[in-house]
């Protein structure tokens, strides 16, 4: 045991490739949650505002909830999207950003989020899941998302549309 341990330890090449061996045993037990949400604007206008939501565990984000059974990513965003605030959008699913994070059960996030134009509906707050929701300039925006992998897909969002900040 401990013999074999510090043969690994003498380069950092071997306490890497022992590390990514360990990580990777650990990631193929690693059950992976999926949600789908959007970058929401209020219109296809250059300097259109951004839909941030503020969740009820107080984390500012974007609208964005688990795939159901059957779901494509796209159906998902739009059904969590209709259900949390009322909207009814039409998705750009060429712009698709991924993030991934643990969870605190030891599960894998993987969040898929499309940008997103309001088309219709009625806006309301689902009181179920959401304290608040801030139309706000993306660059006020930047400013308040809770998670830095969050802000960084609104600036691929906005790269992405070649809008201004």
């Amino acid at each position: 045991g401990r013999s074999v341990f510090m043969q690994l330890s003498k380069t950092r090449t071997h306490v890497r490739v022992f590390f990514l061996l360990c990580y990777n045993m650990h990631m193929s037990k690693t059950n992976i949650e999926k949600s789908c949400g959007a970058v929401i604007f209020e219109s296809r206008k250059k300097d259109a505002k951004v839909l941030i939501i503020r969740q009820l565990t107080g984390h500012y984000c974007f609208v964005k909830g688990h795939v159901e059974s059957n779901e494509t990513e796209a159906e998902t965003a739009l059904r969590e999207i209709k259900e949390e605030t009322g909207l009814v959008v039409k998705l750009d699913t060429k712009f698709s950003e991924k993030t991934h994070y643990m969870l605190s059960n030891g599960n894998e996030k993987e969040n898929t989020y499309f940008i997103a134009y309001v088309s219709g509906g009625k806006e309301h707050m689902d009181k179920d899941e959401l304290n608040h929701m801030y139309w706000m300039k993306p660059i006020e925006a930047l400013g308040c998302i809770t998670y830095d992998n969050d802000a960084e897909v609104l600036k691929q969002a906005m790269q992405y549309r070649k809008a201004p900040w």
